[in-house]
């Protein structure tokens, strides 16, 4: 980098992701087809999460729904967060502390993804995610 050029990541723009339908699996206490929240784009970089929080939808039986997100780094080890719902409509959104777990020093996230099982089979409750991140990318294209 020269001098007076501005690092990439002060250069991003700040973008808010919302998914929602992620399904749990239909065998009880199995986590369903994870959903790939980051990259969007065949191109890796700097991800800074500012903001995640989880949710759930769909119609609910008498079931507890435990939404995971996950970071998965490129050495193949992965981090993860897990929230419980007893209801449509709840929203948690993560702490700090609960942000910083997905991180590990020195390690560069390749995949963010999100995923639910529930308590009972066959179940119609779904999942959703919102997050707030940077992405600095320049010159980290995939290769």
């Amino acid at each position: 980098m020269g001098y007076g050029e501005v690092p990439a990541l002060a250069t991003e723009i700040p973008r808010l992701q919302t998914v929602t339908g992620v399904a749990p699996s239909a065998t009880v206490n199995t986590y369903g087809t994870a959903t790939d929240i980051w990259p969007s784009r065949k191109r890796r970089g700097i991800l800074a999460l500012f903001h995640v929080a989880l949710t759930s939808g769909g119609t609910f039986g008498a079931e507890t729904l435990t939404v995971r997100i996950r970071t998965r780094f490129r050495d193949g080890t992965a981090n993860s967060v897990t929230k419980t719902f007893t209801a449509t409509g709840g929203e948690s959104v993560l702490t700090n502390a609960e942000l910083w777990s997905l991180l590990t020093d020195e390690k560069m996230i390749e995949r963010l993804s999100i995923d639910c099982q529930s308590n009972i089979a066959s179940s119609t409750a779904t999942a959703g995610i919102k997050v707030g991140f940077t992405n600095a990318h320049k010159g980290m294209e995939d290769t």
